[in-house]
């Protein structure tokens, strides 16, 4: 998934979630077991960094930048 990331139009902040991921992974091991651990094994933790992906890749920008901007929330829908 590395070379996706690397992919990534944007300015970094992919990368450092991924990074995160990764670091609270491994942080996490050592409650491996215990039923309030979500995310339980490897392939947990690759859906997180395929959840990631799917929100970053792609033409269209899906984050606001700059969310106390008014004009960073111009054509985005209301709910």
């Amino acid at each position: 998934l590395l070379p996706r990331y690397h992919a990534v139009a944007d300015d970094g902040h992919a990368v450092k979630a991924a990074r995160a991921l990764l670091l609270a992974q491994r942080v996490s091991s050592r409650w491996a077991g215990r039923p309030w651990v979500r995310l339980r094994d490897d392939a947990d933790w690759r859906g997180a960094h395929c959840m990631l992906l799917r929100g970053v890749e792609g033409d269209e920008p899906l984050w606001v930048r700059g969310a106390g901007f008014d004009q960073a929330w111009e054509g985005v829908p209301l709910l």
